[in-house]
């Protein structure tokens, strides 16, 4: 069974289409903090949340933007103050992001 190159480039499209964006893995990366934080885990993705905003990874036309911009300044006032303050996206994990459980 071959598979035209036609066929095959869309078919690669929409498959890559499914996989995880930027923005989902850093909010990922933010909720599995909470526990065992510490100031060099939240400066590094701090810096990499900055880095991934700076260079267009994550943009406004992502869905997930506005929640972003909340983790980088929820790590901003973590290391500021050393308090870590609790969102709905923490306690609902992932769910919170889909609007799950609301």
């Amino acid at each position: 069974f071959e598979v035209p190159d036609s066929l095959y480039t869309k078919l690669k499209k929409i498959v890559d289409d499914y996989g995880v964006t930027p923005a989902v893995a850093l909010i990922k990366r933010f909720i599995n903090l909470y526990g065992n934080i510490t100031k060099a885990k939240a400066q590094r993705l701090l810096t990499t949340v900055t880095n991934s905003l700076k260079n267009g990874k994550v943009d406004k036309s992502d869905k997930e933007f506005e929640q972003v911009k909340n983790v980088q300044k929820h790590l901003h006032d973590y290391l500021e103050s050393d308090k870590l303050l609790v969102t709905n996206v923490q306690l609902k994990g992932l769910q919170g992001i889909a609007g799950l459980g609301k």
